[in-house]
């Protein structure tokens, strides 16, 4: 699958890794940055998940090494200027908020998506972008296992989560076998 290829080389080429999601994030965005953080962290990147504002506190149980950040404590969080940001859970930087939106196109990193909803097909093109698969974590997780990372109890709640929550519990057309 070709969009696997595109995150496996992204990711192969940078160091340092900023993932954000839009703003008023769902459980879909939030536990996908949070579950591919902690993935990506096992093969050695550094990472940090980063969006417009700090975490909701509804979403604090996913979130048990307090990966997430909002963007102005992003300074005092992480030292580093990213080499890629991974924008999951939509397939525009215009949606992750306008300050977010200024710092990614700012640093000068690759900005790369990971999403499930429609989008033009150049920007299929060059990213992660399923339109058949039911949520953005379905896909985080394909990749998870792409990066032949083993899946952790702190790293599968936020991914089920995401996946549990954008299907509204399994429920919508879109479920297949693939999902579970």
């Amino acid at each position: 699958m070709h969009i696997i290829n595109n995150f496996l080389e992204a990711v192969r080429s940078a160091k340092t890794i900023l993932i954000t999601t839009h703003v008023y994030p769902d459980a879909d965005g939030i536990g996908s940055e949070i579950s591919l953080c902690m993935a990506l962290k096992e093969v050695g990147k550094e990472v940090i998940c980063c969006n417009e504002e700090e975490l909701l506190e509804r979403y604090k149980y996913l979130d048990p090494f307090d990966s997430v950040c909002g963007l102005s404590d992003l300074s005092s969080k992480f030292h580093k200027s990213p080499d890629l940001i991974i924008v999951v859970d939509t397939n525009t930087i215009f949606r992750t908020g306008t300050k977010m939106q200024k710092y990614a196109l700012k640093s000068g990193a690759k900005i790369f998506y990971i999403d499930h909803h429609p989008c033009p097909e150049s920007t299929k093109k060059l990213n992660c972008i399923d339109t058949t698969a039911a949520a953005t974590g379905q896909l985080v997780g394909e990749l998870i296992e792409k990066l032949e990372v083993k899946f952790t109890k702190e790293m599968a709640l936020p991914l089920y989560t995401a996946i549990l929550i954008d299907t509204s519990s399994f429920r919508y057309p879109t479920v297949t076998a693939r999902t579970h």
